[in-house]
């Protein structure tokens, strides 16, 4: 941060406020983004996690398995194993199991009239207003 203060002549605080405006989020958060970025394409090989964190720049394993489930909503062994690895073939529904049956049974629910999509009682004029009052 002092280098870039320096290069750029500004104070930390206008540096930060300079770059979220140009980027959208702070140094801190695009240097974050950035080592998971370069973390996930370390995690397509057979490289141990702990090495993958220690090499991209993270305190421990745990710390990277935090920022990596922040930013991607999963963890790095579930990105890393993809989709399928967690759904066993026994809990995976196939289409002849009962609970894909009763829901191909389901009645489809009638449909309610709300009171929006009702036609507008015709609006009264004034010579009917007139007409009302004699």
């Amino acid at each position: 941060m002092q280098t870039l203060c320096q290069l750029s002549g500004l104070n930390p605080g206008q540096l930060i406020r300079q770059f979220r405006d140009t980027c959208g989020m702070t140094p801190h958060a695009y240097l974050t983004n950035l080592r998971i970025q370069m973390a996930q394409i370390a995690l397509q090989s057979d490289t141990p996690l702990v090495d993958v964190a220690l090499t991209h720049g993270f305190a421990d394993q745990p710390h990277f398995q935090r920022t990596f489930k922040r930013l991607l909503a999963a963890t790095p062994v579930q990105y890393r194993d993809g989709p399928n690895a967690y759904i066993s073939s026994k809990t995976q529904l196939s289409n002849s199991s009962s609970a894909n049956k009763r829901f191909n049974q389901r009645k489809p629910r009638p449909r309610v009239q709300h009171c929006c999509s009702q036609a507008p009682a015709a609006a009264q004029t004034p010579s009917d207003n007139q007409q009302m009052g004699k």
